[in-house]
């Protein structure tokens, strides 16, 4: 009975261990797959953020090859890593009964079955009648029959029936000093199933400490996958809002409706005609190297001040930032007629900023950067925010009260100022 109860309890534990394994294989292998499906979105929506331009709006463009790589690094390390779960899940296909999962890992074990040849050795325990001859007042208590000895069952000395002829003290010794019948040897004792079993469960608990709950994996999943499914969203579509951005480029002050007749005070006259009307005039360029044309009445008015135009060069915010706080800078590009493209803010009728956004590294650290643009008549038409395209001559005027300089573009006409089409926000 005790035996059959031990199979049952072994049979019950093996039971329960094959179906916790089972568990545990299943969450391991879902939870596999999942990560491989996680990492390969992110791989590719790497790549295609780099190919639709999206880095545009978080990265400065340095560090774009970076995502490029790393997206096709990650591609590549999930296609190894889905070869290597297809193997395994072929290991534990052909090894069933012999997989488990341990510290998150899985381990297969191909146990070879050792057939142990469990000779049983029957031995023939019958019990040797000895002839004797019952007399009057003999007992069978004078007559000890020992059991069949293990090794080859022979009834030596110390085995000897004792018999009439023996005083009663060899009778005494072959029953021993209690009067019971000497046994030859003790059988040794079975041991404590229940403990066995008790410290194969603390093993096999020690083995699978860890949880296998998929809450838990699931919740990881989603965290890892809310970046991605903003992609699939279309975000992040845009910049920072004008809202922000006008925040960003703070108060503006204006450096001046007279900003022409302040430079033209020390300007020397590089050339001077006559014309019909007898009016004069006279080419001008002043010590910042700004040209200009002035026009002198014979009634003595105010002489008009124009800015010579020219063929342009197309130049980079970042180039005209820089050379404000560079004298060097300043002195090589003042004069210089410059094509800018940016985004538009008025300040007054003759006078607004265009500007772009700068990205160092991401976008957390974006600052604007700026030029004023000086117009020679009131400008209308435009709205704050609209892609506008300038062409002037470049000053950089001091600002009033600071000790730093303004970039500065002087239009020679209206008509130097016009709509285009829009750019990306960050300067490249």
């Amino acid at each position: 009975m005790a035996d059959a109860h031990h199979q049952t309890q072994v049979h019950d534990h093996s039971d329960h261990h094959h179906h916790h394994d089972g568990e545990a294989i299943s969450a391991y292998f879902t939870e596999q797959l999942l990560t491989i499906l996680v990492a390969g979105l992110f791989g590719f929506v790497a790549i295609q953020m780099y190919r639709g331009g999206m880095l545009n709006n978080l990265l400065a463009p340095q560090f774009h090859a970076w995502v490029l790589g790393g997206g096709i690094a990650i591609l590549a390390l999930v296609v190894l890593r889905a070869v290597a779960v297809w193997h395994e899940a072929s290991q534990v296909h052909a090894h069933a009964g012999h997989v488990h999962i341990h510290d998150g890992h899985l381990h297969v074990h191909s146990h070879a079955h050792h057939h142990h040849e469990h000779e049983h050795h029957h031995h023939d325990h019958a019990h040797h009648h000895h002839e004797h001859e019952h007399h009057p007042g003999c007992t069978h208590a004078a007559h000890t029959h020992f059991p069949a000895s293990a090794e080859g069952h022979s009834h030596g000395e110390q085995e000897r029936v004792p018999t009439q002829t023996d005083s009663p003290s060899a009778a005494s010794d072959s029953y021993g000093s209690t009067g019971r019948e000497s046994s030859p040897s003790q059988p040794t004792p079975e041991p404590d199933r229940s403990d066995a079993n008790a410290e194969e469960e603390d093993e096999h608990e020690a083995d699978h400490g860890h949880s296998h709950d998929l809450s838990w994996v699931m919740a990881r999943m989603l965290v890892l996958i809310f970046p991605v499914s903003l992609y699939f969203l279309g975000l992040p579509n845009a910049t920072y809002s004008k809202e922000r951005q006008l925040r960003m480029l703070g108060q503006e002050s204006s450096i001046g409706t007279e900003l022409l007749q302040e430079l033209a005070k020390d300007a020397e006259v590089v050339a001077e005609k006559t014309l019909e009307d007898g009016s004069l005039q006279r080419t001008l360029k002043t010590k910042t190297g700004l040209r200009l044309l002035e026009t002198r009445k014979p009634d003595g008015s105010q002489p008009r001040l124009e800015v010579l135009s020219g063929e342009g060069r197309r130049m980079r915010f970042n180039d005209l930032n820089d050379a404000a706080f560079d004298e060097a800078k300043r002195q090589s590009l003042q004069g210089q007629i410059a094509i800018l493209e940016g985004r538009f803010r008025r300040l007054g009728d003759k006078e607004f900023t265009l500007f772009r956004l700068k990205m160092t590294c991401c976008a957390a650290d974006t600052v604007p950067l700026r030029v004023r643009i000086v117009v020679p008549q009131a400008l209308s038409g435009f709205q704050d925010f609209d892609w506008v395209e300038v062409k002037g001559q470049i000053q950089f005027v001091k600002v009033p009260g600071q000790e730093r300089y303004l970039p500065v573009i002087i239009v020679a006409d209206i008509t130097d100022v016009r709509k285009t089409e829009p750019k990306g926000e960050y300067e490249l």
